[in-house]
């Protein structure tokens, strides 16, 4: 597993561009913003993918390019969090593959288990 860190860098840097444009501050209230924001847009996503989920003749409604956009909002926030959190492109990349590996250990155990 790689992870291409020139571009995750890029997102960084251009996240951090965007709340320097915003003035958001380094503090706590922002952090809980962001999170907030973080929310919010992933209750957004849901909806969408909900649209019609409990109607039987309006299964397969939800508009995927709006899914698309809106968990893109979702990354603005997660960049957001991460970065307030004083984190970086390395910091995310180490701790990813970290979990990744974890996973794929569960992954393999629950295999060997059936």
């Amino acid at each position: 597993m790689t992870i291409d860190r020139p571009l995750l860098e890029g997102l960084f840097a251009d996240q951090a561009s965007l709340m320097r444009a915003f003035d958001v501050p380094d503090t706590r209230e922002a952090l809980v913003n962001a999170v907030l924001g973080l929310i919010e847009e992933s209750v957004e996503v849901l909806r969408e993918l909900r649209k019609g989920s409990t109607l039987p003749w309006r299964q397969g409604s939800a508009d995927s390019a709006l899914i698309f956009e809106e968990s893109i909002d979702v990354l603005f926030f997660l960049l957001e969090v991460w970065i307030l959190l004083g984190k970086g492109s390395l910091d995310v990349a180490e701790q990813y593959r970290e979990k990744w590996l974890r996973n794929l250990a569960r992954a393999a155990a629950a295999e060997e288990g059936k």
